[in-house]
C-alpha cells in the first residue's frame, strides 16, 4: 500500500523511466501523483513550484455571479488553505500557469462574457493585479510558459474555436502574435516538454480530437505529431520525468463515453502509450506537477 495515497495502486503495464503507481485522492483532487514524486527538469512540467511552505499549488473554485475562491495545497501537510486573496471577477476555463515566481489567470468566462483579461498573483503580498489584456477573447485556451515567455494557445472566441496564439512578454506587459496551431482547438491539454509547447485534443467544433502538435521556440512553427489513442475533449496535459501525458482531468470526452484511461507519449519512441486510469471525474479540474524533494 502507498502511504502517502492510502491505498494500493493499480497494477498496469510499466513505461521505463516513469513510474507505475498514482493515485487521486482527497485533498489532492485532481491533481495527479506519482508516487515516487519524480524530479521533472527545469522548465519541463506545467507547474513547477518548489516543496516550500510558501510556495505551493492552489485551487481555484468558481460559481457563475459568484466571488472566486483562492486555496493553496501543502504538500508537507497534504492540507489546503484558504486566506489566498481573490481575483477581481469570478470566472471559469481560464488559463493558469506560473512565471518568474507570479501565478497568471488567463482569459476564461464569466458565465456571459468571454474574456481577454489578465491577472497577476504575487504570493508574497498576497494581492492580484492587472496586466495587459490579451488581443483576443479566449476561453477553453492552452497556455504555457517558455523562455521567459506566456503562451496563450487556441480556445474560443465564443462564436467558434480559434487557432491563433499569442504571447506575454512580462517585462513590456504586452502581447504579440505568435505562429497558429495547425488545426482549430479549444479545450485541448497544453504542457512544455524539452523545450517545446505541445497541444492535444481538444475540439474543432464539429467533432473531438485525438490529434496532437507541437511548437518549436527555434523555428517558429507548429508541428503534427502521432495522434492519440482516443479522441479527447476537456483533455488536461502534464510533462514529468520526460514524458507527456494525457489524462482525464476534466472529464475527458471522445463524442460518445467518457474516456478514464491516461496516455503517455514517449518522445524516443514516437508513440503514446497506455498509463492506467483514472478513478473517479472531476469535470472543471486540472492537473499539475508538483516538484519535490525527498
Amino acid at each position: 500500500m502507498n502511504p502517502l495515497l492510502g491505498r494500493s495502486p493499480p497494477q498496469h503495464p510499466p513505461i521505463t523511466g516513469l513510474s507505475n503507481n498514482y493515485g487521486l485522492k482527497g485533498p489532492l483532487l485532481s491533481m495527479l501523483r506519482l508516487e515516487e514524486r519524480f524530479k521533472s527538469q527545469p522548465g519541463s512540467s506545467v507547474w513547477s513550484w518548489q516543496a516550500r511552505e510558501q510556495d505551493v499549488p492552489w485551487e481555484l473554485s468558481w460559481k457563475t455571479g459568484a466571488e472566486p475562491v483562492w486555496s493553496r495545497y501543502d504538500p508537507m501537510t497534504q492540507e489546503w488553505r484558504c486566506g489566498v486573496a481573490r481575483l477581481s471577477e469570478g470566472k471559469r476555463d481560464m488559463g493558469v500557469a506560473e512565471l518568474g515566481g507570479y501565478l497568471y489567470c488567463v482569459g476564461g468566462r464569466d458565465g456571459m462574457v468571454h474574456l481577454s483579461t489578465v491577472e497577476k498573483y504575487d504570493p508574497r503580498g498576497n494581492r492580484w493585479c492587472k496586466m495587459a489584456p490579451m488581443t483576443c477573447h479566449r476561453t477553453g485556451l492552452g497556455v504555457a510558459v517558455l523562455d521567459g515567455y506566456l503562451y496563450a494557445i487556441g480556445g474560443s472566441d465564443g462564436q467558434s474555436p480559434l487557432y491563433s496564439a499569442e504571447r506575454y512578454n512580462p517585462e513590456e506587459d504586452a502581447w504579440s502574435s505568435c505562429p497558429p496551431l495547425g488545426t482549430y482547438r479549444e479545450n485541448f491539454g497544453c504542457a512544455v516538454l524539452q523545450g517545446k509547447i505541445y497541444a492535444v485534443g481538444g475540439h474543432n467544433d464539429f467533432t473531438e480530437l485525438c490529434s496532437a502538435e507541437w511548437f518549436d521556440p527555434v523555428t517558429n512553427e507548429w508541428s503534427p505529431m502521432m495522434p492519440m489513442k482516443s479522441k479527447r475533449n476537456k483533455v488536461k496535459a502534464a510533462a514529468a520525468n520526460g514524458y507527456l501525458l494525457a489524462t482525464r482531468g476534466g472529464g475527458v470526452f471522445d463524442g460518445v463515453t467518457r474516456v478514464t484511461p491516461v496516455e503517455a507519449f514517449d518522445l524516443d519512441a514516437n508513440k503514446w502509450r497506455p498509463f492506467g486510469n483514472t478513478k473517479t471525474s472531476h469535470p472543471g479540474g486540472g492537473v499539475a506537477v508538483l516538484k519535490m524533494t525527498i
